[in-house]
């Protein structure tokens, strides 16, 4: 049976749609209003044969009444998540994909926040989205620095204990990227954000290239972009540099010279560092020379390892995608990203979240052949109510 709350709140809709008052349905199912109240506001709980009497007067199944089955939806409920550095995603959908809530937290990489944070913002999520649903059969976590097989078990412990009787998986968050396109058998797979990752697939194969963070790599991510920033405008600032648009517009953040806020830039987290990038993109796009060559010299270095990556693993198809926060510029990544000859580019219509449904769905149930759409004209819907 659901719980009070589910119970009640189904019986208030489907009253309403009836067009009953609650003294016109007790009167139906031999109660009082009063018992009707209580249930409809989760105080107590119908027995079995009012409960019986209830589905019959309001034209429903037992399932629907008590929350295991949800209107307009088919197939099981499920929950997809995709977890970041500053954000983590949850959506409960259903198997045919229609989304049926969506929440936004703050991140849980493990890597980033101490392991209790990380628990703490997945229970809140999950408990946010399953409130007024019951009948949930699974769940796919894909966390950034999950990818390490200890922490990934660490993380599914927990959700296990906290969630028992579901089915739940707990991977990094490279699959949330591969099954993001309908290329999911056979690609590759470049994620360009704070640092860029390169995922290679083939079949039931998923090798990982680079990824090293932000002390090791260089390239097209934007803890890398931002220093290349810094350097540049201070550079510039100590006279030992060439002159650049990079200057005014780091001063204006800053409020003041680079050079003079270096103890401020050292107690600055990845992420903050990283969000200096966008200043790099607003100089580019003015046609500043300095960060033409920041960003075509750091292009170059990631076309240098997708080349080595298609030529390493040539059963996979000649399929780019291309995710990440960076990959908003596909303006920038067409005209400078050179991945080999016949390598096709490829940028996925939905953000990643779509991606941790889709595999979660491939790995609980059986999606449909039309669960992109379902899944992207409701879960548009919802965002759109969000910002209303």
């Amino acid at each position: 049976m659901g719980t009070a709350s589910t119970i009640g709140k189904n019986i208030t809709k489907h009253r309403k749609s009836k067009k009953l008052t609650q003294a016109e349905l007790a009167e139906k199912i031999f109660v009082t209003p009063q018992n009707i109240s209580k249930w409809e506001n989760g105080y107590s709980l119908p027995d079995v044969q009012h409960l019986c009497l209830l589905a019959d007067v309001l034209g429903i199944s037992l399932d629907k009444l008590t929350g295991r089955i949800c209107d307009d939806v088919c197939g099981k409920l499920m929950i997809g998540i995709d977890g970041g550095g500053s954000k983590t995603e949850f959506c409960l959908f259903a198997e045919d994909g229609k989304v049926l809530r969506r929440k936004r937290l703050g991140g849980t990489n493990p890597n980033v926040y101490d392991i209790s944070t990380v628990q703490n913002t997945l229970k809140t999520g999950i408990d946010l989205l399953l409130d007024g649903y019951t009948g949930v059969a699974a769940i796919f976590a894909g966390i950034a620095g999950c990818g390490i097989p200890k922490r990934a078990e660490t993380v599914l412990k927990f959700l296990t204990e906290q969630y028992p009787g579901m089915q739940i998986e707990v991977q990094g968050d490279s699959l949330n990227s591969i099954y993001s396109t309908p290329y999911y058998n056979s690609c590759v797979v470049s994620i360009v954000g704070t640092g860029t990752v390169i995922f290679a697939k083939n079949e039931e194969t998923v090798t990982r290239i680079g990824g090293w963070g932000y002390r090791l790599e260089t390239g097209y991510g934007g803890y890398y972009l931002a220093t290349e920033v810094l350097r540049a405008v201070m550079a510039h600032e100590d006279g030992i540099g060439v002159p650049t648009a990079l200057t005014a517009k780091l001063q204006k953040k800053l409020g003041g010279r680079a050079v003079d806020h270096i103890g401020m830039i050292y107690g600055k987290s990845n992420d903050e560092i990283a969000a200096f990038a966008k200043i790099l993109f607003e100089a580019f796009d003015e046609g500043d020379a300095v960060a033409r060559d920041i960003v075509t010299k750091n292009i170059t270095v990631l076309n240098k390892m997708l080349h080595k990556v298609f030529e390493n693993h040539p059963d996979c198809d000649k399929k780019l995608v291309i995710t990440g926060g960076l990959a908003n510029r596909r303006d920038i990544l067409l005209r400078y990203l050179e991945a080999g000859e016949g390598v096709e580019l490829v940028f996925p219509d939905l953000p990643p979240i779509y991606g941790a449904c889709h595999y979660c769905a491939h790995t609980f149930g059986a999606p449909g052949a039309d669960f992109h759409e379902a899944f992207k004209n409701s879960y548009k819907e919802i965002c759109d109510n969000d910002q209303n």
